[in-house]
């Protein structure tokens, strides 16, 4: 098992997903938890436990981006939630674990 230290990591989730406004709210938060939907700048961050994350669609997917504090293990249940509802909703979902550490950045 993958274990990553906070900020570490991002997930990708992969399939052909085309989401109408309310299967945003509603399919990209845990059911298995409280989560509230917050918007700054223009941004929707959805808030769960003292963590936050969210969403933003690249080419590849839906990059599903968490705070620095959120452990590994957390934001893995939170984002294997998520692609069981896509999937329970009819969408071909597959999640991915990106290593940030193996990202090279440039200046």
């Amino acid at each position: 098992m993958q274990n990553f230290s906070p900020g570490q990591f991002e997930f990708l989730i992969t399939g052909d997903i085309e989401l109408t406004p309310e299967q945003f709210g509603t399919l990209l938060a845990p059911a298995s938890m409280k989560v509230e939907q917050v918007e700054r700048k223009g941004w929707i961050y959805f808030q769960a436990n003292g963590d936050e994350f969210s969403y933003s669609w690249e080419i590849p997917g839906i990059q599903m981006m968490f705070n620095k504090e959120c452990t590994f293990e957390k934001a893995r249940q939170i984002a294997e939630k998520v692609v069981e509802n896509l999937k329970s909703a009819g969408f071909d979902a597959e999640l991915v674990i990106i290593d940030n550490s193996q990202i090279t950045k440039f200046k």
